[in-house]
């Protein structure tokens, strides 16, 4: 089911212009389409850019390096909130997720684990207002609903008229203790 259309919040030059442009784009559309709705309206959807501190997932518990280690490989998984290192997390400029002994949040084989920092897609994570900790095509950092974190392809639900991120993939950066 499409949720209903969101309040209008952009100006009538603003509407002008985006509709010109869809219009050139997309060939034109009937008044009320779902690409008119669109049109009425801006979307934002901001990344954060920076941060430090524990990442808590919606259904609770905060991403952790099991048993505080620090090693390659060292699984991460959700777990109590407690404020130790093993649960302290800075977001780069660069697009990765740092943790303990400046080891990467990083997928492999689906799983979320440590890893040494490297220019890798495995370690490209966007963290965005909306809570989805977004990795490379259409891969969000979710819980498994036993404690552990993985790969899972980024869905929403639809609350009311908005649609938002499932809540197995919605994580906030908390602040630091």
């Amino acid at each position: 089911k499409t949720p209903a259309p969101e309040p209008v919040n952009l100006s009538p030059e603003e509407y002008t212009e985006k509709h010109a442009i869809m219009y050139a784009y997309a060939g034109g559309f009937a008044d009320g389409s779902t690409f008119d709705n669109w049109c009425h309206r801006q979307y934002v959807i901001s990344r954060l850019a920076k941060g430090v501190g524990p990442l808590a997932g919606s259904a609770g518990g905060c991403l952790d390096a099991k048993d505080g280690a620090t090693a390659d490989g060292t699984p991460v998984v959700l777990a109590t909130c407690d404020g130790s290192a093993a649960q302290r997390w800075a977001l780069t400029p660069d697009y990765q997720v740092q943790g303990r002994a400046g080891k990467c949040l990083t997928l492999a084989g689906g799983a979320a684990q440590l890893a040494t920092c490297a220019p890798t897609a495995a370690q490209k994570w966007s963290l965005f207002a909306n809570g989805q900790l977004r990795g490379q095509n259409g891969i969000c950092l979710g819980d498994g609903g036993d404690g552990t974190v993985g790969a899972k392809v980024c869905t929403f639900e639809v609350a009311g008229t908005r649609r938002l991120p499932q809540a197995a993939q919605r994580f906030t950066q908390l602040a630091a203790p």
